[in-house]
């Protein structure tokens, strides 16, 4: 049973649906990880879901759903396919990115998925708990609509995400 597991968080590891997918370096490389720090237990859970790639969006839906790629907009702005990068530059949480985000880091440009990769590092605690502060608030904001909608969540996230947030902050 434990080779299988193996061969399936190593097909994990490598997919898109992973935090090599941004460039980052794994949870255990990083040294200090001041997500710890972090005091609201939404945010840490908010933060971990970026860094691998499964925040709640159109496009991981879309991967559970078999929607195709360009089908996968924003449900909110219509605008831009719905992904992790996305959620940093959606109108709809320019609310929540004037508040938190900017005062830490006015000096971020690039490509949303080089700005994501910087704010996802977690090697300054400034950095991290705006960044987790901002996610939660999204998310909390994706998981409201989508109650409102449906009376429940409408992404899964799988069972071994939540064993790895937990043993990743222990």
């Amino acid at each position: 049973i434990w080779d299988i597991e193996s061969q399936s968080i190593a097909a994990v590891l490598n997919s898109t649906c992973s935090p090599r997918f941004y460039g980052l370096l794994p949870i255990s490389g990083l040294g200090v990880n001041y997500i710890e720090n972090l005091t609201n237990p939404r945010q840490p859970q908010a933060f971990m879901l970026s860094k691998l790639n499964i925040f709640p969006s159109a496009v991981l839906s879309g991967r559970y759903h078999n929607i195709p790629f360009e089908n996968k907009l924003c449900k909110y702005c219509l605008l831009e396919l719905d992904s992790t990068s996305h959620i940093l530059s959606c109108p709809t949480h320019h609310k929540f990115h004037q508040q938190i985000l900017v005062p830490f880091t006015p000096n971020l440009s690039g490509s949303p998925e080089s700005v994501i990769q910087c704010l996802l590092v977690d090697k300054s605690f400034k950095v991290t708990d705006s960044m987790a502060e901002y996610l939660a608030r999204v998310l909390y904001t994706i998981n409201e609509t989508s109650r409102t909608k449906s009376g429940h969540l409408s992404v899964p996230i799988p069972l071994f995400i939540y064993f790895f947030i937990f043993y990743s902050t222990i």
